[in-house]
């Protein structure tokens, strides 16, 4: 009996030194990602961004764990085996054809969407009284009603109710809005051909489609006759290269590779790119970024992101611009008279930019979830110097914190 408990002592010593030297170890690992956290920490200004730094930070460190791909990879394949369609604890639903969605048991509330639609008012205001022009746009989820095959009555985390009613709120205050769920209902095509399987964006075909609609709101809101002979907004005067078992999403970096399986991922790019001229700069918070210019093809669509074959560090999904930072310009030389549009934005802007850059002059982009880049945006409104002001909000970014800059005080 005293020879077990000896053996037992010793085996859980060894499992406790291995477990502290892993500590030791991810924590070195992480310490770069621990310390930005801490930065994000000390320079919080409300109980509502509180909780949203402790969240994004504990993610962020998770994801930069010692070994994260492989016990990532270990715990889909067992999950895989399993036959389970949830994982994370609800945190992620797959359905019957394989597509990813947030889960939650919690329902998201919507006492504060009324506070966010005042936010947004305060922002049109501001637009208004440089007498332009002002919209918001929202992006569809994947729990699209009539085309997702996912069992609604499952722990989903829908964002459609607070959709709703943000847009309704909108439409009291008189302000412009354009629902891109309309569009992609109506176009018949399947949730798999609109949406990734493993992420959450909308596939370069669903932004082309958001992309024609959001156009032919504004010419029949705003009379700006862009694309008159509807040559950019047919898909038939662009080549199509799909690069087939490439991508793997959010969804899937969550779950594991073998549970998720991987994306094909389609560039799309105008066939007449030769007789197009455009420049492209971008800026992150530290001054940095990147200068392209030449052709759609050489200023638009950053190829470096085909470079690295790596599942969970690729980002294909930025081959649309760039990876998002928070500030970035597109003007297109051939159109110099051409509209200004500046938009606060989230990532579901990238190829919508792209796709929409031959029929206006320029594109100011800030990203809305960055302080910073919020800034910016409110900067340049103030100058003046544009037509058109775009709040685009991706469902789940309903948030105070997208909006939080643009309040009372």
């Amino acid at each position: 009996m005293t020879e077990n408990k000896k053996e037992v002592k010793i085996a859980s010593g060894i499992v406790l030194a291995l477990l502290l030297i892993y500590t030791i170890y991810s924590f070195i690992f992480s310490f770069r990602t621990i310390k930005e956290s801490v930065k994000n920490v000390i320079s919080i200004t409300s109980v509502n961004e509180l909780k949203e730094v402790l969240s994004e930070s504990s993610e962020n460190i998770g994801d930069h764990v010692a070994f994260h791909d492989r016990f990532i990879d270990g715990y889909g394949m067992i999950n895989r085996i399993l036959g389970k369609n949830e994982i994370n604890n609800f945190g992620i639903i797959t359905d019957e054809v394989g597509m990813m969605y947030y889960g939650s048991v919690y329902v998201s509330p919507l006492d504060d969407v009324d506070e966010i639609v005042d936010n947004t008012a305060r922002l049109a205001d501001m637009v208004h009284e440089q007498g332009k022009d002002f919209v918001v746009v929202l992006p569809p989820s994947k729990i699209l009603y009539g085309v997702s095959e996912v069992d609604c009555d499952l722990p989903l985390n829908n964002p459609n109710p607070r959709m709703d009613k943000y847009l309704w709120g909108l439409q009291q205050r008189q302000i412009d809005t354009i629902d891109l769920r309309n569009p992609f209902v109506e176009s018949g095509l399947p949730i798999e051909e609109l949406f990734f399987k493993t992420d959450h964006h909308w596939t370069a075909q669903g932004a082309f489609i958001g992309t024609s609609y959001f156009v032919d709101k504004l010419n029949e809101k705003y009379g700006y006759n862009l694309d008159p002979d509807n040559y950019y907004r047919n898909l038939d005067n662009y080549n199509i290269v799909r690069y087939y078992d490439k991508m793997l999403g959010t969804h899937g970096r969550n779950s594991g590779l073998p549970y998720s399986g991987v994306d094909d991922f389609d560039i799309i790019t105008l066939k007449d790119f030769e007789n197009t001229d455009f420049s492209y700069e971008d800026k992150d918070s530290s001054g940095n970024g990147d200068y392209r210019e030449g052709t759609a093809i050489d200023a638009l669509y950053d190829w470096v992101q085909l470079d690295d074959p790596t599942d969970y560090k690729q980002n294909l999904y930025a081959i649309y611009l760039h990876s998002i930072t928070s500030h970035e310009t597109m003007i297109n030389k051939n159109n110099p008279d051409g509209l200004k549009v500046v938009v606060c934005r989230d990532s579901y802007f990238s190829p919508m930019t792209v796709f929409m850059a031959p029929m206006v002059g320029e594109v100011d982009l800030y990203y809305g979830q960055d302080a910073e880049g919020k800034e910016g945006f409110l900067d340049r409104i103030e100058e003046g110097d544009y037509d058109l002001v775009v709040l685009e909000i991706y469902p789940y970014n309903i948030k105070y914190k997208t909006v939080d800059l643009f309040g009372d005080d």
